[in-house]
């Protein structure tokens, strides 16, 4: 059975395998945008310029961009049609990956995946693997990762769980920015950061999340997802519950099996929260594409379909697109320079002070025992490049941290 949803201007419809068109329903205006934007309709591989060259990227990952960068290297001079941040959602198992990577193939993006807690466990120093300290630590200091969570959804470090992967897929996204406005490139990124809460919604609604854990993750997402420019496009893969378990099934997971986390219950919630938090609070700015992926879908439909949203179409007040409608060219250089040399100060907003939630504050004794292994030699004492016992050098003439933030410190 196909259905369709009309939604401020956009047409979601979806019909099984092959996936009917989705399009754009708008009246064009004559009037130009008195802005510089990121403009136009996204180009596939077949309508692109086979002698077009991008502009050499910015090295933002290794050197900073500051005032005298910002006076000889402009922002926009980069951007072309492809310049947008496109994000795939979806229930586990619905083929978001695959899509994502397809996108960025034909589109000439950047592929970003989804954030894991390895992320966060895994030094970038030295590439120990924290969770092999967790025999020797307490159990409420022990690592917590995906495959815990299957097994053990109400295992007190449940919440914190939580609040970690929306911590790093906050800081994921900020890469994601800092390498659309250095380099130009657009990114299909799997997940983000504003959709995290149809996650932790689902928690609660399962038990897993406590009221007080729930009140502090809105909290900290009520100081932290203001930072963020918001994305052109949202992509949404449906699949039924069944589908999604028989995926699951399919792929045969040891930790997903039988899982008491994947119940129907939680998959249904996380449905519903995810498509009407896009619905009702991001398809103000952001494009929204549904497709019935029950049997997956035909992704050249899907090609078709992005190629028709033409995203330069609103001007004035029109709230679409606003994140990207900046008025004058420092504005976007002051936003490169913010998502590319600022992390850190971006993430130093997750700092709130907040204790109602007892299963997010550890006891002194806790964090004794986190604080000596986390900066345990095996890991690297100090930040990326301040280790002189790993071969690092000329420390004393350093004044400045890494250019990425380590989630490991």
């Amino acid at each position: 059975m196909a259905y369709a949803i009309t939604l401020k201007g956009v047409n979601l419809s979806s019909a099984g395998k092959p996936v009917k068109s989705v399009f754009k329903v708008c009246t064009h205006s004559n009037l130009k945008p008195a802005f510089l934007v990121a403009s136009a309709n996204i180009l596939g591989f077949h309508k692109r310029d086979p002698n077009y060259q991008r502009p050499k990227p910015y090295p933002y990952e290794t050197k900073y961009y500051g005032f005298w960068q910002r006076c000889v290297d402009r922002t926009t001079w980069r951007f072309d049609d492809n310049t947008k941040l496109i994000i795939i959602e979806g229930p586990p198992a619905a083929g978001k990956t695959e899509l994502a990577k397809k996108l960025a193939e034909d589109f000439d993006m950047k592929y970003v995946g989804d954030a894991t807690m390895d992320d966060r466990y895994i030094s970038k120093v030295t590439g120990h693997d924290f969770r092999e300290f967790d025999p020797q630590l307490p159990p409420n200091v022990r690592s917590f990762d995906e495959k815990d969570f299957c097994k053990n959804p109400t295992h007190r470090n449940a919440a914190i769980f939580q609040v970690w992967k929306y911590q790093l897929r906050f800081a994921r996204y900020i890469d994601a920015l800092a390498h659309i406005l250095s380099t130009g490139q657009g990114v299909v990124m799997e997940r983000a950061p504003f959709t995290d809460i149809a996650f932790a919604q689902a928690m609660k609604q399962s038990g897993f999340m406590s009221k007080q854990a729930m009140y502090v993750y809105n909290e900290l997402r009520r100081h932290t997802l203001n930072l963020l420019m918001r994305p052109h496009l949202f992509i949404y893969l449906d699949i039924p519950v069944k589908a999604v378990k028989d995926r699951i099934k399919q792929r045969d997971l040891p930790h997903e099996r039988n899982s008491p986390a994947l119940t129907d219950k939680f998959l249904t919630d996380y449905e519903m929260n995810c498509k009407s938090y896009i619905m009702l609070h991001m398809s103000n700015h952001s494009d929204f594409l549904m497709y019935d992926w029950t049997e997956g879908g035909d992704v050249d439909v899907v090609l078709e379909d992005i190629e028709k949203i033409d995203f330069d179409i609103h001007t004035g007040t029109d709230e679409k697109m606003t994140d990207w409608r900046l008025n004058k060219e420092v504005e976007w250089c002051d936003m490169r320079n913010m998502y590319a040399d600022k992390k850190l100060w971006l993430l130093t907003h997750f700092n709130c002070q907040i204790f109602d939630a007892p299963e997010l504050v550890g006891t002194g004794d806790e964090d004794k025992w986190m604080t000596k292994f986390w900066h345990h030699p095996k890991r690297g004492k100090y930040s990326f490049g301040y280790n002189a016992d790993l071969g690092d050098k000329n420390i004393l003439w350093k004044s400045r941290l890494a250019k990425y933030w380590d989630v490991t410190r």
